[in-house]
């Protein structure tokens, strides 16, 4: 019993030790085997229709890349046109703010406005170029994400030989510590995309209630920071909501608010409804696994983290705990 303990305690070391290298020096092999990962149960429906599996994994990923680089489009034309209209409104809000000081403060100069506005006409300058810069990095890294598609379409392929091949010479009680992980990770990707699809659904028609003539592409937006733990729709309520307190228009900003607090019960309840497991897992727990995640295994061990510290348990603990959500 205690050979067992040991042996999975060296081969829970070893996986991360092993993914620490990788991530070092061969972080696009990496990249390319998650996205085969997350792609498998698509290829896989894929090949039951057209009975062929390099048919399968050609559609499959051209799907793929077709919404990827829709999304990408809308987002980009989206910011775009905010900070075009930001840009080209600033002296009208600079004014609204001046006039609101000069209002409850009689004796207010002026003189702390205009240091503000030339310390932000001095980061709008600053942004333009770390904004040139960031088209110049994205166009080099084309070459890198076409290899990431390549490699990882080509571990799509032959899928079932890596799985063939680890279930020859992995234990059993591994394999079914892997599977049921990745069955439970299966699970809470599905359940994501339904609260997305739900929050697109509420958002877009709250801002059309609310009058904005680009509503559909603004419940594209929150639905896909949706997917964000913590800020979420934050990132895109807030500065919408300031702007329309500076613009004086009261009911849209009020508007805004009720539709980014309904948005969260909604989302709450709906999870509750749709996640049939429910892993109870203490809040220090989670954030101790993200930042050793973090600092081990930098941005992706947010990612990775959670992933290895449900292996762990479902490996270290004989009756599945956390697929049945007892673990506390």
């Amino acid at each position: 019993m205690n050979k067992n303990i040991y042996f999975k305690w060296i081969f829970l070391i070893a996986i991360i030790a092993i993914l620490k290298i990788t991530l070092t020096y061969f972080n696009q092999l990496f990249i390319a085997f998650l996205i085969a990962i997350i792609l498998q149960p698509m290829v896989c429906n894929f090949e039951k229709i057209l009975k062929s599996r390099i048919a399968a994994v050609i559609i499959s990923y051209l799907f793929i890349i077709f919404v990827a680089l829709s999304t990408t489009k809308i987002m980009l034309n989206f910011s775009y046109n905010i900070i075009l209209n930001t840009l080209n409104n600033l002296p009208s809000y600079f004014e609204n703010i001046d006039k609101t000081i000069r209002q409850y403060n009689s004796s207010y100069t002026g003189t702390n406005l205009q240091k503000v506005l030339d310390y932000f006409d001095a980061f709008i300058n600053s942004f333009k170029h770390q904004s040139i810069n960031l088209v110049y990095n994205t166009i080099n890294g084309l070459t890198s994400i076409l290899l990431i598609v390549f490699l990882s379409a080509v571990i799509s392929y032959d899928f079932d030989l890596i799985l063939k091949f680890l279930k020859k010479y992995l234990p059993l009680e591994i394999r079914l510590a892997a599977k049921n992980v990745y069955n439970f990770v299966q699970m809470i990707i599905i359940v994501q995309l339904q609260l997305v699809a739900i929050s697109f659904i509420f958002m877009t028609f709250s801002f059309l209630l609310l009058g904005y003539k680009n509503a559909l592409i603004l419940g594209i937006v929150c639905s896909i920071l949706d997917i964000l733990p913590i800020v979420g729709p934050a990132l895109l309520f807030i500065p919408m909501i300031i702007v329309e307190f500076l613009e004086h228009h009261t009911i849209s900003a009020i508007g805004l608010i009720i539709t980014y607090i309904l948005n969260i019960f909604i989302r709450q309840i709906m999870e509750v409804k749709l996640l049939k497991t429910k892993l109870k897992l203490s809040p220090i727990v989670i954030i101790f696994n993200l930042y050793l995640g973090y600092v081990l295994f930098g941005w992706f061990g947010v990612i990775i983290a959670p992933v290895i510290y449900l292996f762990a348990l479902e490996l270290l603990t004989n009756d599945n705990k956390f697929v049945k959500g007892a673990v506390g």
